[in-house]
């Protein structure tokens, strides 16, 4: 079971390589106080989301668009 069970398979990968990350990166992280951890996952979900909005972008301008039924 995955959580993005309706994104295509290269997004998918996408976004559980850099929630990977930003798992590694917490776990390196221990010995932060509160608030740096909270920008360090600041930080980790606008990497996501740029990510992500970088991916749809180009996905649009190659020409795979929303299918239509």
């Amino acid at each position: 079971m995955t959580i993005t069970p309706n994104l295509p398979a290269p997004m998918r990968r996408l976004y559980l390589g850099v929630g990977s990350l930003a798992g590694v990166v917490a776990a390196a992280g221990t010995g932060l106080e509160w608030f740096e951890r909270g920008l360090l996952g600041l930080v980790c979900v606008f990497l996501l989301a740029g990510a992500i909005t970088g991916y749809c972008g180009v996905y649009q301008l190659l020409g795979f668009g929303a299918r239509r039924k």
